[in-house]
């Protein structure tokens, strides 16, 4: 299922991100969410349909249809892509609360090192940790992918630098 809007959903793994290409370091979140201990769980994305880096002139590493039909071949069950002004001006606790928690039901949430969440970037992984324990739900960062000595990120592979 694709959401342009954010859908409640139940018991969901969900791997967080901009996803505007599915590279190595993508792949890497989105592994994480089919670990053994978490097979009970609906296999989530939340995402951007748009977002920051793309109002900011940059291009997108594959289409949105690309995007959409990558994922649903790594089984993901729910695509959640509203647009970014959507959700731009919740604060990182509210994000967390209203749209993780209540909405997506999230009981594992999957990020990389470097992700930022709420209301100009003000949430990090430290305090996103600290929510989840709070709550009591299972979350992982997965460390930054590297490949010939450089860590896999959007902005080299834009450049064509892997």
């Amino acid at each position: 299922n694709i959401y342009n809007q954010i859908p409640q959903l139940k018991s969901t793994a969900v791997a967080l991100g901009c996803f505007d290409g599915i590279h190595l370091g993508h792949q890497a979140v989105i592994d994480k969410l089919f670990l053994p201990e978490y097979t009970s769980l609906n296999k989530a994305v939340f995402s951007f349909a748009d977002g920051p880096a793309f109002k900011n002139g940059a291009d997108s590493i594959a289409s949105y249809g690309d995007k959409c039909d990558f994922l649903n071949e790594m089984g993901i069950e729910e695509l959640v892509l509203p647009s970014f002004d959507s959700v731009k001006e919740y604060s990182p606790e509210g994000f967390f609360n209203d749209i993780l928690i209540d909405k997506l039901d999230a009981r594992l949430l999957v990020c990389g090192e470097n992700y930022r969440f709420g209301k100009m970037a003000a949430g990090d992984v430290n305090l996103l940790r600290e929510f989840c324990k709070r709550q009591g739900i299972a979350f992982i960062v997965v460390p930054a992918v590297t490949y010939g000595g450089g860590v896999i990120f959007s902005s080299p592979i834009r450049g064509g630098l892997f």
